[in-house]
Parts: C-alpha cells; structure tokens; sequence
C-alpha cells in the first residue's frame, strides 16, 4: 500500500517580534493590515478612524476619519494605496502617503463588504455581505 505524504508545512510558534504600543484610537480597532515591505501598519476603529502608522516606531504617519466604519483594510498598488470597504457599502481607495481619497464606489449592499485586490491591481473581487454573492470588478 502507498502511503501519502503530508503537504502540512511545518510551522513554528509565534514569536512576538516588537513590543511597541500603537495609541491614538480612541474606540474598538476594527481593522489593521501591513504594507508589504513592512514599514506601515494602517489601523481603523468603530468611530471611522483610519490611521497609518510607522511599524517600527509606532507614530502616527497620516490620519483622517472614514464615513462609515471600516470592515477591511489592505495596502495596494505597490503599496502606494489603501483600500478600505466600510459599513455603508463603499470600497474607498486613498492615498497611503497624504491620505488623498483617490476613488470610492458604493455597492448596491451594504455592511461591510469584503475584497481582494488581484497581485498585480487590475481586478477586485467583492464578496456582498449576506447575499452570498462574489463579484469581480477591474478597477
């Protein structure tokens, strides 16, 4: 009898990297995501507060308020963009360095959709909250 080999990667317990403290939220984080080189955290709470920060010093780089909450965060675009769908139904794509909204859409649903940017930032997908539908929109 053959025997299958486990695909399983081996991974290694979680290693606490910094012990910086990130203040300024003044509510509930509801959503954080990291550059890909590293070097930003941006972090949004219940009240609609978005905040970039320096990941290795924890200072505030940029911070502006969003209408609605923000449910999903993620840098795009080589970094260069945030992309943030909120509460009301929007997908808002900013400027990661001087917090300029560069675009926003509003989705027929609303409550947070979800979203993935394709790696090289032509397509977004967006799952619409509780209807169960996924739509891909190039952007």
């Amino acid at each position: 009898a053959a025997t299958i080999a486990s695909a399983q990667p081996a991974f290694k317990p979680l290693e606490l990297l910094t012990t910086q403290q990130f203040y300024g939220h003044a509510d509930r984080i509801a959503a954080i995501a990291l550059s890909s080189d590293k070097t930003r955290l941006v972090s949004s709470d219940a009240d609609g507060q978005v905040i970039v920060w320096d990941a290795q010093t924890s200072k505030v780089l940029r911070s502006w308020s969003d209408l609605s909450k923000v449910r999903k965060l993620a840098f795009g675009f080589g970094d260069a963009s945030i992309i943030a769908s909120s509460d009301d139904g929007s997908i808002r794509i900013w400027n990661a360095t001087s917090g300029e909204l560069q675009t926003s859409w509003k989705l027929a649903t609303s409550y947070g959709s979800y979203f993935k940017l394709s790696p090289d930032g032509q397509l977004i997908a967006l799952s619409l909250s509780g209807s169960g539908e996924i739509e891909v929109y190039a952007v």
